[in-house]
């Protein structure tokens, strides 16, 4: 026994020796650890590589331009008129006289209590100013037709859109003693007169 135990500390010295020597064999460490009783157990290094994600682009969005919508014309029975005369059941209504360019132009509404046919010529289109001064329209208006002369059919209480033009003589004159009109033939349809009437 003595000598088996002699042996057995002998072997120890050596794997001691050895494992102090720079690169010990792996088989020398594992002698060594099952006589030492000692199992150094190494885990392997976990290394993680974190990926960063780059932020989701965010979607294009193409909005298709909206058109603005055309305003709605007032309706022509709701202007208020600044004066307003009948006669032979027509109803003639002055809108506005106004500057417009070279030209002074009075717009008007025209209402038949029946149906027929009315016309207005431009010679019987009149504007007087303060002074006295005749001016005689250039050209008139009535409904689409536009001329020295126009007719047009009227609908009973339908109103129709007309207008005078007048020249550039009247550019300096903001006030007008009175505008003067007669509509068909002989005055058929009415003759109008409308007094202080202001040129804006």
């Amino acid at each position: 026994m003595k000598i088996i135990g002699a042996i057995a500390a002998g072997i120890g010295t050596v794997i001691a020796a050895i494992l102090t020597a720079q690169n010990a064999p792996w088989w020398i460490t594992k002698i060594e650890s099952i006589l030492g009783g000692n199992s150094t157990s190494s885990s392997p290094e976990l290394t993680t590589s974190q990926t960063q994600s780059s932020p989701t682009p965010t979607p294009s969005v193409s909005t298709t331009p909206t058109s603005t919508p055309s305003p709605t014309p007032t309706p022509l029975q709701a202007i208020e008129a600044e004066q307003t005369a009948r006669d032979k059941g027509v109803t003639s209504d002055l809108l506005q006289c106004v500057k417009d360019n070279q030209n002074t132009i009075c717009h008007l509404r025209i209402t038949r209590t029946t149906d027929g046919i009315c016309g207005i010529d431009r010679r019987a289109v009149r504007a007087i100013d303060l002074a006295g001064n005749e001016h005689f329209a250039e050209a008139v208006q009535m409904g689409s037709e536009e001329g020295s002369w126009v007719t047009t059919n009227l609908i009973r209480d339908i109103p129709i859109r007309a207008s005078f033009t007048f020249g550039n003589d009247l550019q300096t004159v903001n006030n007008l003693a009175a505008v003067e009109f007669g509509t068909g033939y002989n005055d058929a349809c009415g003759h109008f007169v409308f007094r202080d009437v202001v040129v804006k």
